[in-house]
């Protein structure tokens, strides 16, 4: 059998969790998942950076209880007070995002998919 070498495609993922201090009164950390990937049929490099989640929220000095279910009660109280809460956090948390979460911060991740790696079987 001859040897055949495989080219190593990487798309890795990080996870941020970043303070968001811009709302009065309510505090919390945006979990921020990053991805890159490499499109070797297009010659570019990805830089995809979303908020998935929020982490430790805080209103008022009061902990807002861990979970999806308590998250969403607290959101929905506001609502019916007539406060998006979820679009006042959504648009805080992709400020600090476009703010820290750039691709020149990136850049020795980027670098390092775009270094060709490659793998020699038989």
């Amino acid at each position: 059998m001859e040897k055949q070498t495989i080219k190593i495609v990487q798309c890795p993922i990080y996870n941020l969790s970043i303070p968001v201090t811009s709302i009065p009164s309510l505090t919390f950390n945006a979990c921020i998942h990053v991805l890159i990937g490499d499109h070797e049929e297009e010659g570019v490099i990805s830089f995809t950076p979303e908020v998935i989640d929020y982490e430790n929220v805080v209103y008022m000095g009061l902990p807002i209880a861990d979970g999806y279910h308590a998250f969403k009660a607290f959101v929905s109280n506001f609502l019916n007070m007539g406060i998006d809460m979820s679009a006042l956090m959504t648009k805080a948390s992709d400020e600090v995002m476009n703010k820290y979460v750039t691709r020149d911060k990136f850049q020795w991740a980027i670098d390092l998919i775009a270094t060709p790696k490659t793998l020699e079987i038989e």
